[in-house]
């Protein structure tokens, strides 16, 4: 482990140590062991919650020149559209996202929300999956989002401003581990926020290693093949990915 890696958690647990009356790492590893109330507070004390509206202007910009219109006229060819934000923390950027497919045009926009649409955000840290629920930001973020779009998707109240409700309908939120058994089934039109790391996935549960800032179009590779798509992240690039499935195990739904 990277010695910054092993100086962060030892920041981190120490403070959980010391709310705890514990002296020793290995007596709190012991706990949460056997204590999955506290097994969890100690991974979510381990999550840097870093994102930003719109983080990464250019993915948003490719979804939109390459990827909305094929979304957009499988709605209007009352196909179902599915996309899932991976790591969504607390909501920024899946909502981003919903913006950017639903655009300033009020005419596009009522087909798009009339179509059988649902977008899945998830992440590990409750609190993020709360706050993201809510979507309800300050007010000093707002600028991050383009004016246009800004307009006609929030309202704005004292120190901070709150999601079209009908934005936030289309997001469901859930914890996800990805660790855990791995819960989904259903393919998905586009995957946000998910990259593999150094080496192919053998299982499903080795998506833990990715954290982010790829958006991609959702295509079938070789078998155990990370991708039939190109890479660099910072020229916009999009990697295809592996397609991912939801079984209903309270992840999303149908």
């Amino acid at each position: 482990m990277p010695r910054e890696k092993a100086m962060l958690i030892f920041s981190r647990f120490t403070k959980l140590l010391r709310a705890r009356g514990m002296r020793s790492f290995s007596d709190y590893v012991e706990l949460i062991r056997h204590d999955a109330a506290e097994r969890k507070i100690a991974i979510e004390s381990l999550t840097t919650n870093h994102t930003a509206f719109f983080r990464e202007v250019h993915h948003f910009h490719h979804f939109e020149e390459h990827v909305r219109d094929g979304l957009i006229a499988k709605l209007a060819a009352k196909q179902r559209v599915r996309l899932w934000s991976s790591a969504a923390s607390t909501g920024e950027e899946v909502y981003s996202l919903a913006l950017t497919l639903l655009g300033t045009n009020n005419q596009v926009a009522r087909q798009i929300l009339s179509g059988d649409l649902a977008i899945l955000a998830t992440d590990l840290a409750q609190h993020c999956i709360d706050a993201g629920m809510r979507g309800q930001y300050p007010v000093t973020t707002l600028k991050d989002i383009p004016g246009p779009l800004a307009n006609l998707w929030t309202t704005t109240s004292g120190s901070s401003f709150t999601i079209d409700k009908r934005i936030r309908d289309l997001v469901r939120f859930r914890r996800l581990n990805l660790l855990d058994p791995w819960p989904i089934k259903q393919q998905f039109d586009e995957l946000h926020k998910v990259r593999y790391g150094t080496s192919a996935p053998k299982e499903p549960a080795d998506l833990v290693s990715l954290r982010v800032t790829v958006l991609g179009t959702m295509k079938k590779p070789p078998k155990h093949s990370v991708a039939a798509g190109t890479t660099t992240s910072d020229a916009g690039a999009v990697r295809a990915v592996k397609p991912v499935y939801f079984r209903n195990h309270g992840v999303g739904g149908g």
